[in-house]
């Protein structure tokens, strides 16, 4: 079970990476033959090996807790009575955005900082009552949607639709990655003796 080196991640049923570290397995004494003093080792009675987060995990760091940065901004919005809305596009965008800084969870709040600064600025004290980010926007190629009282109708009919585009982009993938999957199996089985020897031969 248990492998004396790193072993990469394996995909759960959820989608979520799951790591081995050597490091979970970190003694005392190992720390002392690799060269710590024992008066140091005796003051950390705890070890944990840490792994990066993944994208999925930088999702959930963004969205799940209870005090989560979305819940902050949303939050921070509401005081002025303005709604904020993400799309789940824009919310995998951002979580994307976040890996490729390499800096772990910080990047989420320089991300949402990014996206947000202007119309933390522009929106309250304005005629402004929804703000809608897009994937467009976590992408940097538009600015934040503002809307005004009286177009709650509209802001609802674009995150409808961006929602639909992204379930239907989702579900454009698994249907690809299953036609992968069936096309891999059908390729890899020969369906007849001639078939295997010609196969054996080349």
């Amino acid at each position: 079970k248990h492998l004396p080196f790193f072993t990469p991640a394996s995909l759960s049923p959820d989608g979520e990476p799951e790591y081995f570290n050597a490091l979970d397995l970190l003694t005392p004494t190992d720390l002392q033959n690799y060269g710590f003093i024992p008066e140091m080792i005796g003051r950390i009675p705890v070890t944990a090996a840490l792994s990066a987060l993944t994208q999925p995990l930088l999702l959930r760091v963004l969205t799940e807790p209870r005090n989560s940065l979305l819940a902050q901004y949303i939050t921070l919005f509401s005081l002025s009575g303005i709604e904020l809305r993400f799309t789940t596009p824009a919310l995998h965008k951002v979580a994307a955005n976040a890996f490729t800084m390499g800096t772990g969870a910080r990047a989420l709040r320089t991300e949402m900082e990014t996206i947000l600064s202007d119309a933390m600025f522009e929106a309250p004290g304005s005629s402004v009552k929804f703000v809608l980010v897009t994937e467009a926007v976590a992408s940097r190629k538009e600015k934040p949607i503002y809307l005004a009282r009286g177009q709650g109708a509209r802001f609802h009919s674009l995150i409808a639709a961006e929602e639909s585009r992204w379930e239907e982009q989702m579900l454009r993938e698994k249907r690809e990655k299953n036609k992968d999957k069936e096309n891999v199996t059908n390729s890899s089985h020969a369906s007849n003796f001639q078939e295997y020897r010609s196969r054996a031969a080349a």
